[in-house]
């Protein structure tokens, strides 16, 4: 797995599912944290794949409007509290940024 060091929250996800015909909840939390350290591929079997991507490439690649919506509270975080991830490098926040 990957160390990172906790920036803030963002947002607590709800959702439902079926597991051997048995309806579960789920909810999941999720922060913006700064990486520290670690690999992707070492992750536990809850995980089918981690990959990193920019911030535009992410917006494409994720399938639900809530998820999207994560992506825009970072942004939106890192706009207001730019100091939170001191000097790192600029990424691209839109597909248009990235072709340009």
């Amino acid at each position: 797995g990957c160390w990172a060091e906790l920036i803030a929250k963002l947002s607590d996800i709800s959702y439902w599912f079926y597991l051997n015909r048995t309806k579960h909840k789920k909810a999941v939390t999720f922060y913006l944290m700064r990486y520290l350290s670690g690999d992707t591929a070492n992750h536990d079997h809850e995980v089918d794949e981690a990959r990193w991507f920019d911030i535009g490439a992410a917006k494409r690649v994720l399938k639900y409007v809530n998820e999207k919506r994560l992506v825009d509270l970072a942004l939106d975080y890192l706009d207001a509290e730019p100091a939170a991830f001191g000097d790192l490098p600029i990424v691209a926040r839109t597909a248009e940024q990235l072709t340009s």
